[in-house]
C-alpha cells in the first residue's frame, strides 16, 4: 500500500510511506529556496512523481495536514 502524505501550511512537506515503510520525504522549502515555506508543496510532490519512487495512479491513500 502506498500512502501519501502532505503537509500543508508552515513547512510544506511531502511523504511516501510504502508497506509502512518511509521510502521518500521532502520539505517543499529544498526546491523552492523559500525557508519555513508556507502553502501547498506543489513542487516537492512534483519531484516525488518525477523521482519514479511511485507512479501517481499507484497512490492508495492520501494522508493531508493542513
Amino acid at each position: 500500500m502506498n500512502v501519501l502524505g502532505i503537509n500543508c501550511g508552515h513547512d510544506a512537506s511531502v511523504a511516501l510511506v510504502q508497506d509502512g515503510e518511509l521510502v521518500f520525504a521532502l520539505a517543499e522549502e529544498r526546491i523552492s529556496r523559500v525557508k519555513h515555506h508556507y502553502g501547498f508543496p506543489k513542487l516537492a510532490i512534483d519531484c516525488l512523481i518525477e523521482s519514479q519512487v511511485v507512479q501517481a495512479n499507484k497512490i492508495d491513500a492520501i494522508a493531508f495536514s493542513g
